[in-house]
């Protein structure tokens, strides 16, 4: 039996936002067949990214289904990623007699829609929009294409020298290669930059995608932060890989 990672839901999909009724399973006669039945299973989740392992981790969504052709004259397929808000276009089909369909979808493809960190839960809409019949697919979920991320510290924040700061952030290891957290306890001065502890896993962390936390107070010596001039400070977080991508965050004030 194939193993399969399963990623959890960040957070739910209010199905009520689908005015469209589930698939049909189909019918006696192509007169009492729904309009569109019999739709693929899905897994349970695939990657917005090159896959580097597709077996475990697909970065193509394939789905085949059945058609009434006597009952539509177009076919639409489309997708969203916020309960509907949103559609986002996945196939046009002109109906034949066989009344079969499929499609083949690679999110990867779309720099736009999938450019988030970690996961969210898709459905598709299969429909004729010449006569209004449709279905919604079950839902699944797409890992984004984004590699890390830094939650927090952003920007604005004011803690005094004493404060134990506590960074969070989150990695795609599908996408990085050497993580490292740091601050700047001078904004002004890029050469001052100073490793942060070593992060903990935070219990969300599931299979590939990992959130992570470390904590370090400026008036520990080994940051030489200036408490005469107490400077504003920067948060980084960067990919020391073939090639170094950074998150930095805006200007963080330290009072006494």
């Amino acid at each position: 039996m194939m193993k399969r990672e399963v990623l959890p839901f960040l957070a739910g999909v209010s199905v009520a936002a689908f005015a469209l009724a589930g698939c049909g399973d189909g019918g006696t006669g192509p007169d009492d067949a729904p309009a569109f039945s019999n739709v693929s299973e899905f897994a349970p989740f695939y990657v917005a990214y090159l896959s580097p392992d597709p077996f475990e981790k697909p970065d193509t969504v394939k789905v085949s289904f059945d058609y009434n052709s006597a009952k539509i004259k177009s076919i639409k397929v489309t997708g969203t990623l916020d309960s509907g808000t949103t559609w986002i276009p996945v196939a046009s089909i002109t109906p034949q007699s066989s009344n079969k369909a499929s499609i083949v979808w690679v999110p990867f493809t779309d720099m736009v829609h999938f450019s988030y960190f970690g996961v969210k839960q898709c459905r598709l809409k299969i429909e004729d929009p010449l006569s209004d019949a449709g279905c919604a697919t079950d839902s699944f979920d797409v890992v984004g294409n984004i590699p890390f991320m830094l939650t927090a510290p952003e920007e604005g924040e004011v803690f005094r020298i004493s404060d134990s700061i506590t960074v969070f952030y989150a990695q795609n290891q599908d996408l990085t290669a050497r993580l490292a957290a740091l601050v700047f306890p001078d904004i002004n001065d890029d050469s001052t930059s100073v490793s942060l502890p070593n992060p903990t896993l935070l219990p969300n962390s599931r299979d590939f995608i990992r959130y992570l936390q470390t904590t370090f107070s400026l008036d520990d010596p080994r940051f030489n932060y200036d408490t005469a001039a107490m400077p504003n400070i920067n948060i980084m977080v960067a990919d020391y890989g073939t090639q170094v991508v950074q998150k930095v965050s805006g200007p963080i004030t330290i009072t006494r």
